[in-house]
């Protein structure tokens, strides 16, 4: 559950912190554009256009994030419900010699 609940308390941080970025976005990329359209001239637009075609990866990108993100949760989760088990019944696995078949539970 902690391990869970600090990984949402990240993404809600997260959310928090870039969600204002999400709305003024639009203003930023309009403005940049037509300042570097002013420096850089017709060139600027080729950067920008670029910049706008790689979206879609950086999105694929995001999600791929998350879903291994999530798959590690899960494995990390079942580790350290392993290992409290294992602590927590110490006496009981030895009396019992099932030390080995631990050990390879663990590894």
């Amino acid at each position: 559950i902690v391990n869970l609940l600090s990984t949402d308390g990240e993404q809600l941080f997260e959310a928090a912190l870039l969600c204002p970025l999400t709305l003024g976005s639009p203003v930023l990329l309009i403005s940049c554009t037509i300042y570097s359209y002013i420096i850089l001239g017709p060139t600027a637009l080729l950067g920008i256009v670029a910049i706008i075609l790689l979206i879609p990866v950086q999105m694929l990108m995001a999600q791929l994030t998350t879903a291994f993100r999530r798959k590690a949760i899960g494995q990390t989760d079942t580790r350290v419900r392993l290992m409290s088990e294992v602590l927590t019944h110490i006496k009981l696995i030895k009396m019992y010699a099932w030390e080995k078949s631990f050990a390879r539970s663990i590894s």
